[in-house]
């Protein structure tokens, strides 16, 4: 039908009909390219998200495994009064102020779990005053003086509610890393959609533009 078409037309409206169709080609490619480019940058961008949201949460987890650390070193300083027990604790009193750092610039645009990491700092700053303050009973007063602070539950209450700060941490990072990883993939539908539409399109006009 196409042939017969072309045979009954003016050759040189046929002519221009068929660089039309060309054009036309050209134009989709360049569409499908820019589609693939904005695609790829999406990609870019949601990994680069999920990467920061697993970094933010294993610096939660080390903090509290630190945390953990520094009190299993305290308790047993407290029971045997000798400095290597103590090496959990300097180890953690080292790191802790670094890692919370790290948590603050990275969710420096999370108003929200912002406010969290400044809560666990608050709640660290006390965690460690705590363990420092008992540390220096059990040197300068004996193990009496130690437990009677401890046995306060001062620490106990602070450890649960740093626990609890860290879970929401955690909590909040896994639904953002949800969130990512479900518009990435609704992007990437989309994309895949309108590129094999853009596929055939193309196809179709090279078609056309070389039979006329």
């Amino acid at each position: 039908l196409l042939s017969f078409a072309t045979q009954t037309m003016n050759p040189v409206r046929t002519k221009w009909l068929g660089l039309a169709a060309l054009g036309l080609s050209l134009l989709t490619l360049l569409a499908v390219g820019i589609l693939s480019y904005n695609d790829w940058r999406e990609f870019r961008k949601s990994s680069d998200t999920i990467a920061a949201i697993r970094r933010v949460v294993q610096l939660n987890d080390d903090l509290l495994g630190h945390a953990q650390d520094a009190e299993t070193g305290q308790r047993g300083f407290l029971l045997t009064g000798r400095d290597q027990y103590l090496a959990p604790y300097e180890s953690a009193v080292r790191v802790v102020e670094a890692e919370l750092d790290q948590l603050g610039a990275l969710t420096r645009g999370q108003p929200e779990t912002a406010a969290r990491v400044a809560a666990l700092r608050a709640l660290a700053a006390r965690k460690f005053e705590e363990l420092r303050s008992t540390v220096e009973l059990r040197k300068s007063k004996g193990l009496a003086a130690a437990l009677e602070v401890v046995q306060t539950d001062y620490g106990l209450f602070v450890m649960d509610h740093l626990r609890d700060v860290s879970a929401e941490i955690e909590a909040d990072q896994e639904d953002k890393r949800r969130q990512s990883w479900d518009e990435l993939e609704r992007q990437a539908r989309l994309n895949r959609l309108l590129t094999l539409a853009g596929a055939i399109l193309l196809a179709g006009f090279v078609s056309v533009g070389a039979l006329l």
